[in-house]
C-alpha cells in the first residue's frame, strides 16, 4: 500500500471520522433517485399490472410465465406427479400419527396479526335466505377458505379452518333446505398464486362443519369447480361445470352423470333457471353458449362464439324475467338475448365496444342484472359499471329463429341433436337466408299427405341424432298425416315428410317412438310426392326438423286432436345500444364512497334491502357492499383476514409488519396489531419479498414483480426506484416475476436479487449494485425465480441457485456458493435431480451448514450439506438416490415453500408447506405436523425477528408467535467503520447491542486478538499497522456458549477533494442533489413544494 494513501486516510479520518464516531443510527447516504410518494407508487403500479396483463402475461390460450411458474416448483417437465387429492390425504395422515404419538402437541400463543382492512381474491359471495335482514353471508376466498358474517360484514369468522388451503370458488345454498351447502374448490384461472382445489365440499349444518364429496375429492374432473347450482325443490340435485366437463348428481354428489358435452375444455358459468329446474345454460370457453330443458339430460349449442375467439365466456340470468340473459367474453363483447337465450345479440356503447374487463376478461368477467328492470345491470371488469339495454341500431348480421309452441298441453319436443326447443328443433340448410314463418297446423280437418321415410336397411340403427340420421331415410310412401303446413310469409302450403320409426305406415306419436317432422321448402302437391324429396330421402330443401313427443298422461289419436299449432319464425336479428357508467373506481382514496378494489369477481344482488337494492361485490380486495344499488360503496372486510402473503418481515424493536401481498400491493401495520388491525398500503401492484433493516430502522426494502425494487428511508412514507440501477429488470424476461430479496441480521447492508445475467449485490442496502456473473450452471429462466441465502454465521458465505437439475432434455442448473461475500462463485454438481429449488436456508450457527427446499412430488423436499456442500443428504425420508414416494420419517409429500432452524437449538426445524407447519425437534430424523394453534394454512414465508417468529401465509395473513430465549437485542456484533489514523493504525468503530463473555477480531490474515469482556456499548477498537496490513475485518461474538458472526467490513479510503470556501445549493437540479451527504437528514420534496433538507421529525401521514 502507497504512503500517499494512508496520508489521504487520515485526512479522511480527521475531517469525517468524529461524524461517524459520535453518530450511528439511522445514517444514510442521499440517493441518486428521487423518493416518490406512496400514493404515487399505488397508482403508478397498478396501471404497470393493467398493462403486464394486456401483454397478454396471463393470457388463458396459452403456457405462459404465471402458471409456468408454479408448475416449475412440482415437476421437471412441466407435468405435476402429485397424486389426485394429495393435500387432503396428506393431512389427514399427519393428523392422525399426530393424534397417536403419546405426548400431546403444545399450544403456542399465536396472534393474528391481519390485515383486518385487507382482503383476499374472493369469487363468491351468497346470502342465508333465513335471515330476513339479508346480512348473512358467507364469502369463499380462493386460498383463506369458507368465511360467514352475521352483521353484513362488521365482523367475520372463518368457518372451514381444518381445510388446507382450500381454493373455494363457488358457494350455494339449497332453496330446499337452506342447511345444506356446496362449495367447489379450484382456481381454474392463469394467475400466479392459482391453487388447485380437491373437489366439492358439502355442509349439513349451514356451515358449521365441511366434509368432502368423495367422489370428487382425488377426481381430476373436479380438480378445478368453476361453478355449480342446486335444484329449487331437491337438495340432492346439481349440476356443476369444470376445466373438464359438465356434471350432474341426482345423490348430492355420491355419483355423476356425464352431460355428454366435450370433455377437457373449460366450462365456466352454470345457470338454472329461476323458477324451472328444467333450464340450465353453461358456458364453454372458446366455443359458445349451451342450454338444456331437460334438466341436463340433453345440452345443445344455442350461440356458436368459436368464430370470435371469444375465450372465457360469462352469463347472467334475469331472476324476475328468465327470458332476458346477458354474457360478455374475454374482449368485453356484450351479448344479450331476449328469448330464453336461444338468439343472441350484440350490444355497444357509441358504435364501439367498451373495455370494461381491461383487457383482462380472463381474470375478472362478471354480470348481474338489476332486479326492478331486466334491461339494466351491472357489469365487473377491473371497475363496476351500471349498464342499461337500449334501441335497437343495427342488423347483427345473423339470421334468428323463433319456436311458438301454442300447444304445451299436449306436446313437446324429444332431444335428438337440434339447436331449439330442447334440442327438439333443428334448422336446416333450406331455412338459411330466408324471413319466413312456417306454422304446423293442427286441429280435426288438419291433414295432408306427407312422404313417409324409413331407415334404409343397410344402415345401423339410428342414434337419435338428427345430423346423423338423416342420411340414413329412403323413401317408403306418401300418406295422410295429421296436420298441416303452411308458410305464413307467402301463403303457400309445403311439403312435409315424417319417419316412420315403427314402420306401421302412419305417422304417430308414443312413448319411446322415434318418428320426426321434415319440412321442405317445395309448395305442396296433394296428388304427387316431389320427386326430389323422394329421391334424396327427404333431404331436399329441407327446412325444419321437428322431433315432438306428447306431454305425460295425453294418450295419440290421429283424429280428434285438439286445435293448436307450433310456429318457426325466421327474422333478423338486430343489435342495440347500450349506456354504461362506471360507478367505481379503484385509484380513488379508500375513503371515498365510490372506492372498491380492482378485479371484481362476484356481483351479488339484495333485492329486499337496500333502496332500491343493495349490492356485494367479492373482488382482489375481498368484500365491498353497496345499500343504494351501486351509488356508494363501503369495504366490508373488517377481520375478513383472507390475505395472501409472499414475503413479510417485522420492525427490529417494536411489534410492526411489512409485507407484500397478491392483488395488495405491500402494506404497512401499526404497531402490535391483531386481526382486526388495519395495515396501511404503501406500494401497488402484487407485493413481493420484503426486507426492514435492523439498525437503521426508517429503511425498508419492498417490491414488486421483475425485480422492481423500492426504498425507503423514512419509514414507509415516501419510496425511492432503487430497481433502476438493476439490469436485470422488467418485463422483457431478464428478471424473474416472484422477486426474492436476500438479507441478513449479521450483515444489515447486504442484499441480493437475481436475474437472467445472474446476482446483482448490493452492500449499502439498496442505494448501489454491482452484477456478479453466474456462468454457464445458473438456470435462469423467466418463470424462475432465483433464491440467495447470506450465511447469519458468517456473511462470507452466499449461496445461491435457481435449480437443480443434470437431466437431459431439461433446464441444467446448479447450486453455487460463494466464501467472499458473493463477490464470486463455484457452482456445486448437482446430486441429484431436483427441479427448481423453493428456498435455501442457512444454519444459524454453522457456517458449513446450508439447506435447499424443493417441492417436487416424490423426492425429498429438503436436503442439508455440513460441509460447504461436499455432500448432501435428505432430510425428509424420501431418499436421494432412490427416492420414494412415501416418507420414511413422515415428511408429507407435498409441495415445501421455506424452512426455518431454530438459532437456540438448531436441533429443532420448522418447515412451512401448502399444508401447515411440520417440525423436526431431532434435526430431520422425525417429522410430526405442528397442531401448535396455527392453521392449516399454505405458508409462503417464515422469518425470526427479534423475539418473535413471523409467518406469511398465503390465505389467512400474517402470524406471529413469541418464543424463549428469542429476544429483540441483536446479539451479532456490528462493525459500523473501518479506518486508518494519522498514527497509521487501523481504526474501527464497533457496537455491540448487548453484554457478550468474549469476542474475537479477525482480519484476512488470521484472528488478531481476543477480547475478554464485553459490554453493551459503541467501541473504537485501535489495532497497530505493525500486526500487519489488512483491508478486511470481522468480528465473531460469543454468549453463553453461543457464536455470533459480525458483518464483514473493508477499509473504507476516500480521495481528499480540494477545500472550497464557500458553498450554495438550491437543490433544484438533479447533480445537486448528490454533492451533499450528512448524518441525520435526507434531501426530498416531502410535504413540501420544493426539494429541502428534510431532518427527522413528526409528519402527519394522510394515507388511502
Amino acid at each position: 500500500m502507497k504512503k500517499y494513501l494512508f496520508f489521504f486516510s487520515a485526512l479522511v479520518f480527521i475531517g469525517i471520522g468524529l461524524n461517524y464516531f459520535l453518530f450511528r443510527e439511522e445514517f444514510y447516504s442521499v440517493s441518486k433517485l428521487k423518493p416518490t410518494s406512496s400514493l404515487v407508487i399505488l397508482e403508478r403500479q397498478v396501471n404497470r399490472k393493467i398493462e403486464r396483463r394486456k401483454r397478454g402475461y396471463a393470457k388463458p390460450d396459452k403456457p405462459d410465465h404465471y402458471i409456468n411458474y408454479l408448475r416449475s416448483l412440482v415437476s421437471l417437465d412441466g407435468q405435476s406427479a402429485y397424486q389426485e387429492g394429495y393435500k387432503m390425504k396428506a393431512l389427514e395422515s399427519a393428523m392422525l400419527r399426530r393424534q397417536s404419538l403419546k405426548s400431546s402437541s403444545e399450544k403456542l400463543p399465536w396472534i393474528q396479526r391481519g390485515p383486518g382492512n385487507i382482503g383476499g381474491r374472493t369469487r363468491c359471495v351468497v346470502v342465508d335466505p333465513d335471515d330476513p335482514t339479508k346480512m348473512t353471508w358467507f364469502a369463499g376466498a380462493v386460498s383463506g377458505g369458507i368465511w360467514k358474517t352475521e352483521d353484513g360484514g362488521v365482523s367475520w369468522d372463518i368457518i372451514s379452518p381444518d381445510i388446507p388451503n382450500l381454493a373455494t370458488v363457488c358457494l350455494a345454498i339449497a332453496p330446499s333446505n337452506t342447511n345444506v351447502i356446496y362449495a367447489g374448490t379450484g382456481e381454474g384461472y392463469y394467475n400466479v398464486d392459482a391453487v388447485r382445489g380437491d373437489g366439492i365440499f358439502k355442509s349439513t349444518d349451514k356451515g358449521n362443519t365441511w366434509s368432502v364429496i368423495e367422489s370428487t375429492s382425488g377426481n381430476n374432473l373436479f380438480y378445478y369447480v368453476n361453478s355449480l347450482v342446486v335444484s329449487h325443490i331437491d337438495e340432492n340435485r346439481l349440476w356443476v361445470a369444470t376445466n373438464q366437463g359438465v356434471f350432474k348428481s341426482d345423490d348430492g354428489g355420491a355419483s355423476w352423470e356425464d352431460s355428454g358435452l366435450d370433455r377437457g375444455d373449460r366450462y365456466q358459468r352454470i345457470l338454472i333457471h329461476p323458477f324451472n329446474d328444467a333450464v340450465l345454460w353453461v358456458t364453454r370457453n372458446n366455443k359458445g353458449i349451451y342450454k338444456s330443458e331437460d334438466g341436463g339430460d340433453h345440452w345443445f349449442l344455442v350461440y356458436d362464439m368459436s368464430s370470435l375467439v371469444p375465450e372465457r365466456i360469462e352469463i347472467a340470468v334475469a331472476a324476475n324475467d328468465p327470458d332476458v340473459l346477458y354474457a360478455m367474453d374475454v374482449n368485453s363483447n356484450f351479448y344479450y338475448s331476449q328469448d330464453g337465450g336461444t338468439e343472441w345479440g350484440k350490444s355497444v356503447e357509441n358504435g364501439t365496444v367498451t373495455e370494461f374487463l381491461g383487457s383482462q376478461g380472463w381474470y375478472n368477467n362478471v354480470i348481474a342484472i338489476d332486479p326492478t328492470d331486466a334491461t339494466k345491470g351491472f357489469i365487473g371488469g377491473i371497475d363496476l359499471y351500471r349498464f342499461q339495454l337500449g334501441n335497437e341500431i343495427a342488423s347483427s348480421g345473423r339470421q334468428a329463429f323463433s319456436v311458438e309452441n301454442n300447444m304445451t298441453s299436449w306436446l313437446g319436443f324429444e332431444y335428438f341433436g337440434g339447436r331449439y326447443s330442447n334440442g327438439g328443433v333443428e334448422i336446416l340448410e333450406g331455412f338459411q337466408n330466408q324471413l319466413s314463418e312456417i306454422q304446423i297446423q293442427f286441429g280435426p280437418d288438419k291433414v295432408q299427405k306427407a312422404h313417409r321415410l324409413v331407415k334404409k336397411p343397410s344402415e345401423p340403427d339410428f342414434n337419435r341424432n338428427v345430423a346423423d340420421d338423416l342420411g340414413s331415410l329412403t323413401y317408403a310412401g306418401y300418406n295422410d298425416v295429421p296436420f298441416r303446413v303452411v308458410d305464413l310469409s307467402t301463403g303457400v302450403q309445403l311439403h312435409v315428410s315424417y319417419v316412420d320409426g315403427n314402420e306401421n305406415g302412419s305417422f304417430d306419436i308414443y312413448e319411446g317412438g322415434y318418428e320426426f317432422i321434415l319440412i321442405h321448402d317445395v309448395p305442396y302437391a296433394e296428388e304427387a310426392a316431389n320427386e326430389s324429396v323422394v329421391s334424396n330421402g327427404g333431404a331436399y330443401e329441407t327446412m325444419v326438423a321437428l322431433y315432438p313427443k306428447l306431454i305425460e298422461g295425453v294418450v295419440w289419436a290421429t283424429s280428434g286432436l285438439p286445435e293448436g299449432d307450433l310456429r318457426i319464425r325466421s327474422y333478423e336479428l338486430k343489435n342495440r345500444e347500450l349506456e354504461a357508467s362506471r360507478i367505481s373506481k379503484w385509484s380513488a382514496f379508500k375513503s371515498a364512497s365510490d372506492y372498491v378494489h380492482a378485479d371484481q369477481h362476484n356481483i351479488t344482488i339484495l333485492e329486499e334491502v337496500g333502496d332500491p337494492f343493495s349490492i356485494v361485490v367479492g373482488n382482489d380486495g375481498g368484500v365491498f357492499y353497496s345499500s343504494d344499488g351501486g351509488d356508494h360503496w363501503a369495504h366490508k372486510s373488517k377481520g375478513y383476514v383472507t390475505s395472501q402473503f409472499y414475503g413479510v418481515t417485522r420492525h427490529p424493536k417494536r411489534y410492526q409488519y411489512f409485507g407484500g401481498l397478491q392483488d395488495n400491493g405491500s402494506a404497512l401495520s401499526s404497531v402490535n396489531p391483531n386481526g382486526l388491525s388495519e395495515w396501511e398500503d404503501v406500494l401497488g401492484g402484487d407485493g413481493f419479498d420484503v426486507v426492514w433493516h435492523p439498525r437503521k430502522t426508517t429503511q425498508l426494502m419492498g417490491s414488486y414483480y421483475n425485480n422492481l425494487l423500492q426504498k425507503s428511508v423514512d419509514g414507509g412514507f415516501n419510496w425511492i426506484d432503487t430497481y433502476k440501477m438493476i439490469g436485470d429488470n422488467g418485463d422483457d424476461g431478464s428478471a424473474p416475476f416472484i422477486t426474492s430479496i436476500a438479507s441478513c441480521l449479521a450483515d444489515p447492508d447486504l442484499l441480493f436479487v437475481g436475474g437472467k445475467s445472474g446476482l446483482w449485490k448490493s452492500s449499502d442496502f439498496g442505494d448501489s449494485w454491482k452484477n456478479i456473473q453466474m456462468g454457464t450452471y445458473w438456470g435462469f429462466t423467466s418463470n424462475s425465480s432465483p433464491k440467495v441465502a447470506i450465511s447469519e454465521a458468517d456473511p462470507d458465505i452466499v449461496w445461491a441457485g435457481v435449480r437443480v437439475n443434470a437431466l437431459a432434455g431439461y433446464e441444467i442448473g446448479r447450486v453455487h456458493v460463494s466464501m467472499d461475500g458473493g463477490e464470486s462463485f463455484e457452482d456445486i454438481e448437482p446430486f441429484a435431480n431436483m427441479g427448481a429449488i423453493t428456498d435455501i436456508v442457512t444454519h444459524p450457527l454453522d457456517r458449513e451448514t446450508a439447506y435447499l427446499v424443493f417441492s417436487l412430488a416424490n423426492r425429498p423436499k429438503i436436503v442439508r450439506t455440513t460441509d460447504l456442500g461436499v455432500t448432501w443428504e435428505d432430510i425428509t425420508g424420501f431418499g436421494l438416490n432412490n427416492p420414494r414416494a412415501s416418507s420414511s420419517n413422515d415428511f408429507p409429500n407435498v409441495a415445501v415453500n421455506t424452512l426455518l432452524v431454530m438459532p437456540f437449538d438448531s436441533q429443532t426445524l420448522w418447515a412451512g408447506t401448502e399444508i401447515g407447519l411440520f417440525i423436526s425437534e431431532d434435526d430431520g430424523v422425525t417429522w410430526t405436523y405442528a397442531n401448535n394453534g396455527l392453521p392449516a394454512v399454505s405458508i409462503w414465508d417464515m422469518k425470526i425477528v427479534g423475539d418473535e417468529v413471523i409467518m406469511g401465509t398465503h390465505g389467512l395473513g400474517v402470524w406471529s408467535v413469541k418464543m424463549e430465549p428469542l429476544s429483540n437485542d441483536i446479539k451479532h456484533p456490528f462493525i459500523h467503520n473501518a479506518g486508518i489514523n494519522p498514527s497509521g493504525n487501523y481504526v474501527l468503530h464497533t457496537i455491540f447491542d448487548v453484554a457478550l463473555d468474549s469476542f474475537e477480531l479477525y482480519n484476512d490474515k488470521g484472528l488478531v486478538r481476543t477480547y475478554r469482556t464485553v459490554k453493551a456499548e459503541d467501541r473504537v477498537l485501535t489495532i497497530p499497522s505493525a500486526e500487519g496490513i489488512s483491508e478486511k475485518w470481522h468480528i465473531y461474538g460469543y454468549l453463553n456458549g453461543m457464536k455470533y458472526s459480525s458483518n464483514v467490513r473493508h477499509l473504507e479510503l476516500t480521495a481528499v477533494s480540494q477545500a472550497l470556501v464557500a458553498y450554495t445549493n438550491k437543490f433544484d437540479e438533479d447533480d445537486g442533489l448528490d454533492d451533499f451527504v450528512g448524518s441525520y437528514f435526507s434531501i426530498s420534496r416531502g410535504s413540501f413544494s420544493s426539494n429541502a433538507i428534510q431532518s427527522p421529525h413528526l409528519i402527519l401521514k394522510i394515507w388511502i
